[in-house]
């Protein structure tokens, strides 16, 4: 009898999931199905929780070995009686999300001659052995500590004709009622920085979504993720939650699966972290906890929401859904740790609002005075993130601030190298931040990586005053780029209609002159117009009466960097 399925190429196969860590929306489009050889880097045992019953998998490189495990010492329901069971599973073949452009195939070979996997996705096709019969297992590879699979009841067959065909009640259910995904906890975990799933103070206070009318606020709930860098035992992938416990909940105290409504602090260390859309998940095991149920947590966070935290009450990702619908909601304060006084004072003209161009994928601003700068960044996607800098000694153009983010952990210090403010621009450089307060060393030229010519950014006022441009005189021009600019008529076609005047040569215009168009502008302005008709009537003045500039631009500062002019 041959069992080996004989399985054809992948049709192209969209799933949906919502259950779980919401819905993977990567395809597996039009790839080949091959011969299954898992990752190295996955190859570990794992805890899960599947129907109420802890489960431990020993994922190889072409098998999986799943145990039952439900006579354990420790466990808050006396199991003694019953016995663990043990099943055996083949993987036999495999397709990916993000397969090789050359070959179709997951594994991808790298110069060195080493074997890359760059996918996050596979599905699978699983024989178990024990009962003689084959599934589809989709398996997601959110951290290096973290899985999750989702798969198909058994089938009973001595042949599979088409892993797309055995994997179509995946992607056929209805997306409120997908397959859940199950969620498995690396037992001998990677120790994984802190830093990208979350890192800050808050205090806060929660409540259980099937009790959303119990509020707690307590003064012990507190939130602490901050990496300590004079620590010789490394803080770096660990974060600490104390609850407090509250009078009105004091009833299910008795209750032990709900362990945080007592008076107790915890230590856990992070297991890495993952965006599915705008939510980001990330894992964390519980340090002071045996228990392999009580032991592993997911929480939740949404980058446009960050106001609430979700968290689970059991070991799995598969019932956070938001951060405000999870089984733990918590509601977060920021706390300023630490306050740092001024102890120098920046330039009198550098005071006010400003627009930094130095970060061009966000909405960045800073607000100046004395002896404060505040840089906002808002991004695209995402909540306005605020830092304040503050003076602390100063060198001629070097100034040595100590930066603190709002909610942040330890002070940081950075070198600031601006230059003479000139009209409304000021031109700055940033170095790299010390964890140690030391003018010498924060503040070497060596400190802002940078070669033979420096690079500097610059600040706009946020309300500039017009210049004399630095350039005089009426010019034609070419483009170039992907972004040319376009024709226009600036605050829209005048109602009454125009003189029906046929011009018979058109050039580009880009001038600086005095008394210019009709002597509405000045020098202080530059006058761009794309199609300016350059056909004079018989007393040697333009047809084009109604002409008037595409773009007019206002000089609000220049200067010369490197042997080159900029304004």
């Amino acid at each position: 009898m041959n069992l080996a399925p004989s399985v054809t190429a992948a049709a192209v196969i969209i799933w949906y999931g919502l259950s779980g860590l919401a819905q993977c929306s990567r395809d597996f489009d039009d790839q080949l199905v091959e011969e299954c050889i898992l990752p190295p880097y996955i190859r570990n045992q794992y805890y899960s929780r599947e129907n109420g019953l802890n489960t431990l998998t020993v994922v190889a490189a072409s098998s999986f070995e799943r145990k039952t495990v439900v006579s354990i010492a420790s466990a808050i329901v006396d199991t003694s009686a019953m016995e663990d069971t043990t099943t055996s599973e083949v993987c036999m073949k495999m397709t990916c999300n993000r397969p090789s452009k050359a070959t179709r195939k997951c594994q991808i070979l790298a110069e060195n001659g080493q074997t890359v996997y760059d996918s996050d996705m596979y599905r699978l096709l699983i024989k178990d052995t024990t009962k003689n019969c084959f599934r589809c297992r989709e398996l997601a590879i959110r951290t290096i500590n973290v899985l999750e699979f989702r798969q198909t009841e058994c089938y009973s067959a001595d042949v599979v004709e088409s892993l797309p065909l055995l994997c179509r009640t995946l992607r056929d259910r209805l997306i409120r009622y997908a397959v859940p995904w199950v969620t498995l906890f690396s037992v001998n975990p990677t120790p994984v920085s802190c830093r990208s799933s979350i890192e800050g103070v808050w205090k806060f206070q929660y409540h259980l979504e099937q009790f959303s009318g119990h509020h707690c606020k307590h003064p012990k709930n507190n939130l602490t993720s901050c990496p300590d860098p004079g620590n010789r035992y490394s803080t770096e992938n660990r974060f600490y939650i104390s609850y407090g416990a509250c009078s009105e909940l004091s009833w299910r105290k008795e209750d032990p699966g709900i362990v945080p409504f007592r008076d107790s602090s915890m230590t856990f260390t992070c297991l890495g972290d993952w965006y599915v859309g705008k939510d980001h998940y990330f894992a964390a095991a519980n340090l002071g906890e045996n228990r392999p149920e009580e032991k592993y947590r997911c929480f939740i966070e949404n980058r446009d929401d960050d106001q609430y935290l979700g968290q689970s009450l059991t070991a799995t990702c598969a019932n956070l859904k938001t951060p405000r619908r999870s089984p733990v909601i918590i509601r977060l304060e920021r706390v300023k740790p630490v306050v740092i006084n001024a102890t120098c004072y920046l330039p009198k003209n550098f005071t006010g609002k400003w627009i930094n161009t130095a970060h061009a994928a966000v909405d960045s601003k800073v607000e100046m005075n004395a002896t404060h700068l505040i840089d906002i960044r808002k991004p695209d996607q995402g909540v306005a993130v605020l830092t304040t800098y503050v003076c602390q000694e100063q060198k001629k153009n070097r100034f040595m601030m100590a930066r603190v983010g709002v909610g942040g952990c330890q002070v940081f210090y950075v070198c600031w190298h601006f230059l003479p403010r000139h009209h409304n621009i000021i031109r700055y450089r940033v170095g790299i931040a010390y964890a140690q307060k030391d003018f010498r060393l924060v503040c070497s030229w060596t400190s802002f990586l940078q070669q033979r010519e420096w690079k500097f950014d610059l600040l706009i006022a946020s309300n500039p005053f017009p210049v004399e441009c630095p350039i005089g005189g009426k010019f034609i021009f070419a483009q170039a780029g992907d972004i040319p600019l376009q024709t226009r008529v600036r605050g829209g076609v005048t109602k009454s209609p125009r003189d029906q005047v046929e011009c018979k040569e058109y050039e580009t215009d880009f001038s600086v002159c005095p008394q210019q168009w009709y002597k509405q502008y000045t020098t202080k302005q530059i006058l761009i117009d794309l199609d300016k008709c350059m056909t004079l009537d018989w007393q040697a003045k333009p047809i084009g009466e109604y002409d008037e500039p595409d773009y007019i631009l206002h000089c609000i500062g220049y200067w010369r960097e490197n042997a080159r002019s900029f304004w």
